[in-house]
């Protein structure tokens, strides 16, 4: 589990996260939504320590933050939205083993472990990190980001950069994770990545604007009942066109464009 508690957090003189709270539960996906500047990238960094609260308690798996910062780093996997902020070797190999080798992994178990992701994110032949596209540096970062197995796992925009694919397989990566009882958070502003996610956590200038099923949120957007909303897909819009005109409910099948135009054309 995740707590925040009553946190406080300032950039210089101005305050920017006030009073906030937010309890998060093991064996779920989340989104973390919101447009740029709202908070989304700067909470998870609060998690992780690399910015500081001014006052309040942070808990992960029972743990207070203030005394276990360095559990929370071993057991959070974190994915940063340019994956060259995080990656610190020339090569892949060495890359996947930085983290293992600083917590004294033997290199009998690093060597299997960097085997098995170079594998599973399709890196194998690869080398000088340099020498990468943004797609494979990304995947990089990721398996990098699981070398050491967190019991949950942060992509910020971790899809950005893939192809369908590679896209594909990121997000089956997260269905495992979820499966095995851990946690994903994925900041994205992506909505048709909602798809997967289980609950959505929806912020604006800092605060929780929505926190709850992805339905839910996906109706209210349809129903325009947020006053600053994100920039929609294609989808969405016919849908939350066919609200605002004929009061129909498309939530249900948002993720089938086919049965969406199905619906449109049927009034225009």
């Amino acid at each position: 589990m995740i707590k925040f508690k009553e946190i406080e957090f300032s950039y210089g003189d101005e305050k920017f996260i006030e009073n906030f709270n937010l309890n998060l539960t093991p064996g779920k996906i989340y989104g973390l939504l919101g447009k740029n500047g709202s908070g989304k990238t700067t909470l998870m960094k609060l998690l992780l320590g690399i910015e500081k609260i001014i006052s309040g308690k942070i808990y992960f798996q029972g743990k207070n933050q203030e005394e276990n910062l360095n559990y929370f780093r071993k057991n959070i996997g974190y994915v940063f939205q340019n994956p060259e902020d995080q990656l610190v070797a020339e090569d892949v190999e060495d890359e996947l083993a930085f983290n293992m080798e600083n917590y004294g992994y033997s290199w009998e178990v690093i060597r299997e472990r960097i085997i098995e992701l170079m594998e599973k994110f399709s890196l194998d032949g690869q080398r000088k990190i340099s020498e990468l596209s943004g797609g494979e540096k990304q995947r990089v970062a990721i398996a990098s980001a699981l070398t050491l197995k967190p019991s949950l796992l942060i992509l910020d925009e971790g899809t950005s950069m893939s192809d369908k694919k590679n896209r594909n397989k990121i997000i089956e990566l997260c269905k495992k994770i979820k499966e095995q009882g851990k946690m994903v958070i994925i900041i994205t502003h992506d909505l048709e990545e909602l798809n997967f996610i289980d609950e959505i956590i929806y912020l604006k200038n800092g605060a929780i604007e929505f926190f709850g099923e992805k339905q839910e949120f996906i109706g209210k957007i349809l129903r325009d009942e947020f006053q600053e909303p994100m920039e929609l897909p294609s989808i969405f819009k016919m849908a939350k066109e066919l609200y605002r005109k004929r009061n129909i409910d498309l939530s249900e099948i948002i993720f089938s464009s086919e049965k969406v135009c199905d619906e449109f054309w049927k009034f225009y």
